[in-house]
C-alpha cells in the first residue's frame, strides 16, 4: 500500500502452529488509527505506523 498507492486493502494470512491468524487493513483504516493522512503515514511510516 505505501509503495503501490493503488492498493487500497491488504489482507494477510499467517499459519503459526497450528493456528491461522489473519488481518484485513486499509487505508482509511490506517488513517483513523494514526489520527493523520495516509500520505503523511508514509512519509513517516516507522513513526506513525510501526512505532505508535
Amino acid at each position: 500500500m505505501r509503495k503501490l498507492d493503488f492498493i487500497n486493502e491488504v489482507d494477510i494470512k499467517l499459519p503459526n502452529k497450528g493456528e491461522k491468524y489473519s488481518i484485513s487493513v486499509n487505508k482509511s483504516s490506517l488513517e483513523e488509527f494514526t489520527g493523520v493522512g495516509f500520505d503523511e503515514i508514509i512519509n513517516d511510516w516507522d513513526n506513525k505506523f510501526s512505532n505508535p
